[in-house]
């Protein structure tokens, strides 16, 4: 059984397993993992493999990452996935990748909840009902959930 492995500071995270997969393709656009890891493990993961976190430009584009990941079961309630998104400011938030501020967004109830003065990062998933797969939240970027890579565009 072939592995790849990533090596940091931080440990050996373990990105593919053949006859495993630890990321699972939807279409020829995005990747999803079938583990839990922080923000700054997500984002290691995904440049690894040449790709960025998701992020979501547009409300047609976010019904779109919807609609894909709904279709392969994996919008289920009380699901969230680590987006490429982090706060850096009050009511200031950037995309990772490129540094801009995001110009779309899609809080869900009560978001961004930003409790404390630690690092907030992006979720796709639900709101803080748990019932709504299409909304984003804010979280501590040291909580493990799934993520989102996406190719990256040429």
């Amino acid at each position: 059984m072939l592995k790849i492995y990533f090596i940091a500071f931080l440990g050996v995270f373990p990105l593919v397993s053949l006859g495993s997969p630890l990321m699972v393709p939807l279409g020829d656009r995005y990747f999803v993992s079938e583990y839990k890891a922080s923000f700054v493990h997500a984002l290691a993961v995904c440049k690894m493999m040449d790709m960025d976190l998701l992020s979501i430009q547009s409300e047609a584009e976010s019904e779109s990452v919807y609609d894909i990941m709904n279709s392969a079961g994996l919008a289920v309630v009380g699901r969230s996935y680590w987006m490429g998104g982090a706060h850096l400011d009050v009511d200031t938030w950037v995309w990772i990748d490129t540094g801009k501020l995001l110009t779309f967004v899609k809080w869900g109830a009560n978001e961004p909840s930003l409790p404390t003065s630690e690092d907030y990062c992006l979720q796709l998933g639900k709101d803080n009902d748990g019932r709504n797969p299409r909304f984003w939240q804010s979280r501590l970027c040291s909580t493990e959930s799934y993520y989102v890579c996406q190719v990256k565009e040429t």
